[in-house]
């Protein structure tokens, strides 16, 4: 079994953290494109309780390994910075001496379909590559997103929702942190009751989100009745794009969805250009609901597994 506390690997990495996020903004400026989800910095502090994460700069370039707690894992992010030829082949050179030293193998996760060419230029490697279809992000121009959402949800849920009067949707922030949790615990944590739970995971990454909602410059929603919170969504803007980072509803009232999805199409319309919905984990209620809402780009990502050619004289 892995353990962070005993594994050589991250002692010379320091662990993600708020402060990081300084650091993590420069270098990501870098890329050229970056519409995945994975390559954020929200994303990454949201998930750090169950995908530990450690970073540490190799040839001015942000290298980030993650733990992950539920396949007892370790694999590396694609680096982040300029990726010019002359420091990537040293960069992974760098990284693939921290797996061998610790008798792992290097594997690569969520890396962006752009950047298979750079690792296919790599000197002195055999390498695998895996299509990773459930962790590919839905990515929707801005017409789609809101042409699609009118015509997937339907507007006698939308009817009922606006037609009662005890229910209101508002701007969340920061002090909200105890009516998500109940919101969480109420209709996600009780209807799921995942076996493979560590410690309430999910109650976590929302309190972890909700405890650094300005510093990490997230926005939200949350619906509410006389009597109770009945749903909430977390979002926040990356350029051009609006990301969804969470979103933990009541299902029994019918158009919470389409309500705060709405919310956010009437207020921020002219500050995004493109909606990330993120993955669907290979859920099929999941899959259909995002291939439902329209036209979209599939932002794929791969696994890319290195081991280093020997030399035989």
């Amino acid at each position: 079994m892995l353990s962070i506390n005993d594994n050589e690997i991250f002692k010379s990495f320091e662990p993600l953290a708020l402060k990081t996020k300084q650091i993590y903004d420069y270098y990501v400026n870098f890329l050229p494109c970056m519409p995945i989800s994975d390559n954020s910095f929200q994303s990454l502090y949201a998930w750090n309780s169950n995908f530990k994460s450690f970073y540490k700069i190799i040839y001015d370039h942000l290298c980030i390994f993650t733990f992950d707690k539920f396949s007892n894992k370790i694999y590396a992010l694609p680096p982040i910075g300029n990726l010019g030829k002359k420091f990537f082949s040293k960069i992974v050179d760098s990284i693939y001496l921290d797996f061998k030293r610790n008798n792992l193998k290097c594997v690569f996760c969520n890396v962006p379909k752009f950047m298979l060419p750079i690792f296919e230029g790599l000197y002195g490697y055999s390498f695998s590559v895996e299509y990773d279809r459930n962790s590919s992000d839905y990515l929707y121009t801005k017409k789609n997103f809101i042409k699609g959402l009118k015509n997937f949800h339907s507007r006698k849920a939308i009817s009922c929702f606006e037609k009662n009067p005890n229910l209101i949707c508002r701007k969340m922030d920061e002090n909200d942190i105890n009516k998500v949790i109940y919101i969480t615990k109420k209709f996600y944590c009780s209807r799921h009751k995942c076996k493979d739970c560590y410690d309430s995971c999910e109650i976590k990454i929302e309190s972890s989100l909700m405890l650094a909602f300005k510093k990490l410059e997230l926005l939200g929603n949350i619906i509410e009745s006389h009597i109770e919170p009945l749903g909430f969504q977390i979002f926040y803007f990356q350029n051009d794009i609006v990301f969804f980072i969470s979103r933990k509803i009541c299902r029994k009232i019918n158009g919470i969805t389409k309500k705060m999805d709405l919310e956010i199409i009437k207020n921020f319309e002219t500050k995004f250009l493109y909606a990330n919905y993120t993955e669907d984990l290979g859920i099929p209620g999941l899959r259909f609901q995002k291939e439902k809402i329209g036209r979209y780009i599939l932002c794929n990502k791969y696994t890319i597994k290195l081991k280093k050619l020997e030399c035989k004289i």
